[in-house]
């Protein structure tokens, strides 16, 4: 019964790896379109990111219910305590758990970069509306209603 629970483990960490790889697929081509400043394709990558990351928090949730049967059914408090000769599937579960652990390391990498990219376009676009700001008080300075004060000179 608990070499079914872990098979299951197994099932769930492998839909959630192909899930993380899915985004780490997705986070260069948002480096692409924040490059670009292509809004329509930011979002659409944040929005297929979002999703992956809504299937991997049930994955999540089935998981650590799994855990909990196994650990309240063998009786150990932690995946590395299993034996793996009597239990053989404990081995491909530590493997796909090192195997995500380095997925996110690699989408936390490229996401910082993103991060950094996107702070940058945007402190970009701050200094272009304050100089816009302050050409629209230079013209608003020249053109000002000046028919009160206008003098006309007719020499003749």
């Amino acid at each position: 019964m608990a070499e079914n629970t872990i098979y299951d483990m197994v099932s769930i960490i492998e839909e959630k790896l192909e899930l993380l790889k899915h985004i780490l697929d997705v986070k260069p081509k948002q480096k692409e379109a924040i490059e670009k400043e292509d809004i329509d394709a930011i979002e659409s990558s944040l929005s297929t990111i979002q999703k992956q990351i809504s299937a991997i928090d049930q994955l999540d949730s089935i998981y650590a219910d799994k855990l909990k049967e196994l650990k309240d059914r063998v009786g150990v408090e932690s995946i590395e305590e299993l034996d793996h000769t009597k239990f053989p599937n404990t081995i491909a579960l530590r493997d796909r758990i090192k195997e995500i652990r380095s997925v996110l390391e690699a989408i936390k990498i490229i996401d910082d970069e993103n991060i950094a990219l996107m702070n940058d376009k945007f402190q970009e676009t701050k200094k272009k509306l304050k100089n816009l700001r302050k050409g629209q008080k230079v013209v608003k300075g020249y053109s000002s209603d000046h028919d009160e004060t206008m003098f006309i000179n007719e020499r003749n």
